[in-house]
């Protein structure tokens, strides 16, 4: 390559008034209509592989990402093919210098998406990863797609978004917020092999109980006694119940807890828990997610479990939580708390209490349950919940039902 055509070659990346006035002063320019000025930019355009809007979009774009620019003409056609698009601007600009070169194709995949104009109002972009940033768009995605109201969603980014990658992708299809108590009654029917005959269900429940054996908390204030079951009037929360109990009866599911068990006895930072979700067909799945106090060091507890933000967007049956503290919890069977009333009012504490105030806000019908290690390869499992009237209506009244003690290898 000779010098000239380095010379004309290297222009491309100056706009033209850098170059007229930096190198080449023996050019005296008066008039940028001139012969000699129309020639000059001819040759630049002649020896480049970009036109001069194009030559001045990539200078500012180099402006904003800083260091991070490499040039070299492949990897600034891609640029181009980012920059064209509409938002691009804006994108970059919020980005500047966390701009991601080798993310390129996430942003192109962002700029077309329908909601990004949306979403980029909402991000934080100060503590951001731009790597997250695909992330975060697709979990916004899955909450407007269940039609969430867009402001809703908005308000729980900062909280919800943060907490995205805690989020086990086998979450994704229960996502949910609006009709939750519609979900949970819709899971109770997916399976109804006693149809309406809320008699036959009750038998059916009473008879699994009574052959178990099982294990109750000492001083608690509350019954666990499977007698209980006669005084449940909804049948939908009935069904509930028994699709814990079909959970319980598979050996893998057993196996599943045991596990979840022994990992819990190996960390001593938090207690271990999640979701309790459900398919069309009525099936339950226990899915476990990372305590929230784990992220925070100062909020380590090896007696709690701290749900997410994000949980309630969850079409649920309820929480899960394990005690296993020790190889032998014994003392600490079934949810802690208790209910008082206070100056007429409700007042509930510990399980019990975080119970409560979610089926108050979202869904009269939840049910959680707490898994508690006994001696050996030994757990016991009970389930806590309101009473609900036949009009599906919560009463003041708490349940706690021991559903046995399981065992596993």
């Amino acid at each position: 390559m000779t010098f000239a055509q380095w010379f004309w070659r290297s222009l491309y990346l100056l706009p033209l008034s850098a170059v007229i006035a930096g190198g080449l002063t023996d050019l005296t320019v008066s008039n940028p209509s001139s012969p000699i000025t129309q020639n000059l930019e001819q040759k630049v355009v002649n020896q480049s592989p970009f036109s001069l809007e194009q030559r001045k979009k990539l200078a500012e774009f180099r402006n904003l990402i800083g260091e991070k620019y490499l040039s070299f003409y492949p990897q600034e056609r891609e640029y181009l093919n980012l920059l064209d698009l509409p938002g691009a601007p804006e994108l970059v600009t919020k980005l500047g210098h966390k701009f991601e070169t080798a993310s390129i194709p996430d942003y192109i995949s962002l700029l077309k998406s329908p909601n990004f104009t949306e979403f980029i109002k909402h991000v934080d972009w100060a503590c951001l990863d731009p790597s997250h940033l695909k992330h975060r768009l697709i979990f916004y995605e899955d909450l407007l797609k269940i039609g969430l109201d867009p402001k809703l969603v908005a308000l729980s980014l900062d909280e919800a978004l943060d907490m995205t990658f805690n989020l086990p992708r086998s979450l994704v299809p229960y996502t949910q917020y609006s009709g939750l108590r519609e979900k949970s009654i819709e899971m109770a029917r997916a399976n109804r092999v006693f149809g309406e005959d809320s008699d036959s269900l009750k038998d059916y429940l009473k008879d699994q109980l009574s052959h178990k054996k099982h294990c109750y908390r000492r001083n608690s204030g509350y019954s666990e006694s499977w007698r209980q079951v006669n005084q449940i009037k909804n049948l939908d929360l009935l069904y509930l119940i028994k699709g814990y109990l079909d959970f319980f009866d598979d050996t893998q599911n057993i196996s599943h807890i045991g596990n979840l068990i022994q990992s819990d006895l190996a960390d001593n930072s938090t207690e271990y828990g999640g979701l309790v979700v459900a398919d069309d067909k009525g099936k339950y799945q226990f899915v476990s997610v990372s305590s929230e106090n784990k992220r925070f060091l100062h909020l380590k507890n090896n007696r709690t479990y701290m749900g997410y933000y994000w949980f309630m967007y969850i079409s649920q049956v309820g929480h899960f939580h394990i005690h296993a503290i020790s190889s032998d919890c014994q003392a600490f069977c079934g949810p802690s708390g208790r209910i008082e009333n206070r100056d007429s009012e409700l007042f509930a504490t510990g399980d019990l209490g975080s119970l409560y105030g979610r089926t108050n806000s979202f869904n009269p019908y939840l049910i959680d349950c707490v898994v508690t290690k006994l001696s050996g390869k030994r757990f016991n499992v009970d389930v806590y919940f309101r009473d609900i009237d036949f009009e599906g209506k919560n009463s003041p009244k708490f349940r706690v039902l021991d559903l046995g003690i399981y065992s596993f290898k």
